[in-house]
């Protein structure tokens, strides 16, 4: 079907007053008809229209001609010539979110020539709409996070009614979420550490029912708070600079970590943030049972958003340790001051330095010495040197744990 080409041209010579009433040859319309006219599609420029054919006269409908107008009282044709004959026409050339007014002239056959030609029946006028034009959706962001929620945000924008957010999984493939009038999503039933990146598009209808939508599109990366960190332990103590170092599990989509050392009492004592799966403290606090905890975060806008803080790792350390071994060498003593939380102290000793350890005694935690006379079943060697290490306990409800951190010397 031919479309015109001239239709805006000629709108606009019809605001300055060229007005076309009917037909060009001011022949009266000999009956009127409810042709139902429906649009059925929009352009930024453009609208689809369809109507019924004329059925109410003995002459029969040669082809039609289409009238558009801004007032539904002057009108202009859409082209010169029309033979369109299959009831569906699109008008072009139209400005972008504007209203008109449309027609339809049903015309009789021409038997020698088109000025032969008369008309037959007008339709009743009809209202169409072109879409508007909407621009990008910008400055699309994470504001929020949960474990199992996102919240993103955008700007508002102009000529926007409603916003659709969409999930991309890959090119050219993506899932709606939902649409809503706000600037703002919460999106829910997620998981810990869940990503995907999402987009928002701008919506507006026009007043025949058309939905415009902005076709380009920002695409950002959202995330929810971190999956909590299943272990964290202690990968190193060297007594000569009194640094602990510990290592934990890494989490997925996490932008780093936070690891804390809490004293006997529960309070934090240091905190550091890494984005690495391991840490140190230096120097690492003696004399009390500290618990070392680590989660991990995602940066969102400014701030941080933290996972579940992991379990502790447990470690002590005596301010001092002694071992002393008697005149005749059968006996080694060893002493230490009390570590406060602790629930006892395991005393090992072995002729290695690396290996061989044998238990000795497990003293009681108001203790603070024991003295050694056996390596297993046989008695201490003259002879031989031992190495002696301390070993300390805590409770951790009705289980007893192990510090990471052992006392060892040789005698």
């Amino acid at each position: 079907m031919k479309k015109s080409l001239k239709l805006l041209l000629a709108l606009f010579t019809l605001a300055l007053g060229v007005l076309f009433a009917g037909r060009a040859d001011s022949k009266a319309a000999t009956a009127t008809w409810d042709a139902n006219i429906q649009q059925t599609d929009a352009g930024k420029g453009s609208a689809k229209i369809q109507w019924n054919p004329y059925i109410g006269s003995s002459e029969a409908v040669g082809h039609y001609e289409v009238y558009i107008s801004y007032d539904c009282v002057n009108w202009t044709k859409t082209e010169e010539r029309f033979y369109g004959k299959d009831c569906t026409y699109t008008v072009d050339g139209l400005a972008s979110n504007s209203a008109y007014y449309i027609k339809v002239v049903a015309m009789t056959k021409s038997s020698c020539s088109w000025s032969s030609e008369e008309v037959i029946a007008e339709s009743t006028a009809a209202r169409i709409a072109t879409l508007p034009e909407l621009g990008t959706v910008q400055n699309l962001r994470q504001i929020g996070a949960t474990s199992n929620t996102i919240t993103i945000a955008w700007n508002a924008l102009a000529g926007a009614q409603s916003y659709t957010v969409y999930k991309y999984n890959s090119y050219n493939n993506y899932t709606p979420v939902a649409t809503t009038t706000a600037t703002s999503l919460k999106i829910s039933g997620l998981s810990a550490s869940f990503s995907a990146n999402y987009f928002v598009v701008a919506n507006a209808k026009n007043i025949t029912g058309f939905t415009a939508t902005s076709k380009e599109y920002i695409r950002r990366e959202m995330r929810t708070a971190p999956a909590k960190v299943a272990l964290v332990a202690l990968s190193h103590y060297w007594s000569f600079s009194r640094t602990a170092g510990f290592k934990w599990s890494g989490v997925n989509n996490a932008d780093g970590y936070q690891y804390q050392v809490l004293n006997s009492k529960g309070k934090a004592i240091y905190t550091n943030m890494v984005n690495i799966t391991s840490g140190s403290i230096s120097p690492f606090k003696k004399g009390q049972f500290t618990r070392t905890r680590v989660r991990a975060y995602i940066k969102v806008g400014n701030g941080y958003v933290y996972g579940p803080w992991s379990g502790y790792s447990y470690n002590a350390i005596s301010s001092k340790v002694t071992a002393k071994r008697s005149k005749n060498r059968k006996k080694i003593t060893v002493k230490w001051k009390k570590v406060t939380g602790a629930s006892g102290y395991n005393v090992y000793v072995s002729t290695k330095s690396d290996r061989g350890f044998k238990k000795c005694k497990k003293v009681s935690k108001k203790k603070s010495s024991y003295t050694i006379t056996k390596y297993g079943k046989k008695k201490l060697s003259k002879k031989k040197a031992y190495y002696v290490k301390v070993e300390y306990l805590t409770k951790v409800g009705k289980k007893t744990v192990k510090s990471g951190i052992v006392s060892q010397g040789s005698v």
